[in-house]
């Protein structure tokens, strides 16, 4: 993204490729990329496309069957599903028997259909969010597509049946870009959402299986945060003059 921004084209479609061959997650960066560039778009993706192939087609040459699986596996999750996300409410008991089989910290599911339909949803979520970006270009800086990126791995997060605290640090690192690049003033909605998962998800939680014993206070723990930052992120990206009236009008209630 930073690569892009520079309009070092070639660089940017490099650590792209890198990106995606390293892990499929990176996918989602693709867009964001592409709009953060100002120029050589088209080589951009191909440069991507042929180190990412480069360094996947062995894999796939040598067990393709192999390959297949795991690509299948990342790209459709299964039932089980953690508490810190919204499809939780979903969800229902596992049997001891499902948990023996697979992922025993897992204590919930939800419907198979609903979660194949998950990680597709994800992905798909920045063509929309995409094209948004792309129509309001005019009153958009290039350093937004920084803020894009952050929205995306955070609807990544919220809505990944397995989230996890980790999930969350490309997001940190997309949105502490942006502060620091585009934004007035010190990062305060990276230092927030720090703050929030520092407390969602303490450093004495070190397994599923604690969370799943308490997914009520996880699941409200995390959304009571995170969804209302996601809109906040849209709302900043896409409205940021009545986000600015909207923070206008809160900080004129506060003391002092």
């Amino acid at each position: 993204m930073l690569a892009g921004l520079r309009d070092r084209t070639l660089l940017a479609g490099l650590l792209l490729g890198l990106a995606v061959a390293t892990k499929q997650w990176a996918v989602i960066a693709v867009i964001p990329t592409l709009l953060a560039a100002s120029q050589r778009r088209i080589a951009l993706l191909l440069v991507a496309g042929a180190v990412g192939g480069l360094l996947t087609l062995p894999s796939y040459v040598v067990r393709p069957a192999t390959f297949v699986a795991v690509h299948k596996e990342a790209a459709i999750a299964g039932g089980p599903v953690g508490p810190a996300n919204v499809w939780m409410p979903f969800s229902s008991p596992r049997s001891e028997e499902a948990r023996d089989v697979t992922a025993p910290g897992f204590a919930y599911e939800i419907p198979t259909w609903l979660s194949g339909l998950t990680h597709p949803a994800i992905v798909l979520a920045g063509i929309p969010l995409g094209l948004l970006f792309w129509r309001r270009r005019r009153t958009l800086k290039r350093e937004d597509a920084l803020g894009l990126l952050a929205l995306l791995f955070l609807i990544r997060c919220i809505a990944d049946p397995w989230n996890n605290d980790y999930y969350h640090a490309p997001f940190l690192l997309a949105l502490l870009s942006w502060e620091a690049l585009a934004r007035d003033g010190w990062p305060r909605l990276t230092v927030f959402a720090g703050a929030a998962l520092a407390t969602t998800f303490p450093a004495t939680l070190v397994t599923m299986s604690q969370m799943s014993a308490e997914p009520l206070r996880y699941c409200l723990g995390y959304l009571v945060w995170a969804l209302p930052l996601t809109a906040w992120l849209a709302l900043s990206l896409f409205a940021p003059a009545r986000a600015a009236a909207i923070s206008a009008a809160v900080r004129s209630r506060l003391p002092g």
